[in-house]
């Protein structure tokens, strides 16, 4: 979600290590609520006190809300298991738990901005793999657009001796560090398409028949 990614950006700019895992947790449970619901996953419930609510309605816990997700979810490079490790308490889920009271959230000691930004890291990785047709198809055109663009500068600039023994020094330099920087941008996405490549329309075979029981 574009809305939490901006936000968790914003708060790592400003070393607010609590807001942005706040924001973690949050974008976090949605992806997973979001995906259980996309995915027609069913759950079989057992009535119990901690589970009733006064509205009349049963609540899936956290807890067991994510496994069900670590079940079905194929998570091919342990994704999934760093942010249940450094992102969500496990054993500390508050059965009462609401996703959205920053209050109840329980957070793994995470306590530097680079830390917490391994776990915006796999969030964005987690999102493209929940999503991996969609994100895969925008990633190759990227990788073209990027492949093309080199391929223009390198001819018009870097191969260009022309270009580079005439044109001033901080000219040079800016248009050699561009192809350098979209060449960086190039390997960085070529990365990703080959992280998504496994998960391919891969994920429906694994969504048959699931339940859990709430206890």
């Amino acid at each position: 979600d574009v809305s939490f990614k901006s936000k968790i950006e914003k708060a790592l700019d400003f070393y607010d290590i609590r807001q942005a895992l706040v924001y973690s947790r949050i974008w976090l449970e949605s992806m997973v609520n979001n995906y259980c619901i996309s995915n027609g996953i069913e759950v079989k419930a057992k009535f119990s006190e901690r589970n009733y609510r006064k509205n009349n309605l049963l609540e899936i816990s956290l807890e067991d809300t994510y496994r069900k997700f670590e079940d079905c979810f194929s998570d091919k490079h342990g994704i999934f298991l760093l942010l249940k490790k450094d992102l969500v308490n496990w054993q500390g889920q508050n059965q009462e738990h609401h996703g959205y009271d920053e209050y109840n959230l329980n957070f793994s000691h995470s306590t530097t901005s680079d830390e917490v930004r391994v776990i915006y890291e796999s969030l964005c990785k987690l999102e493209m793999i929940i999503d991996a047709d969609i994100h895969h198809e925008k990633l190759i055109s990227k990788r073209e657009s990027l492949e093309n663009e080199i391929g223009i500068d390198i001819k018009r600039y870097r191969d260009n001796k022309n270009f580079i023994e005439s044109a001033p020094p901080e000219i040079v330099n800016r248009h050699l560090s561009k192809i350098v920087e979209n060449e960086k941008l190039l390997s960085d996405t070529v990365k990703l398409i080959d992280m998504l490549n496994p998960y391919l329309s891969v994920h429906e075979g694994n969504l048959a028949d699931s339940k859990i029981s709430i206890s």
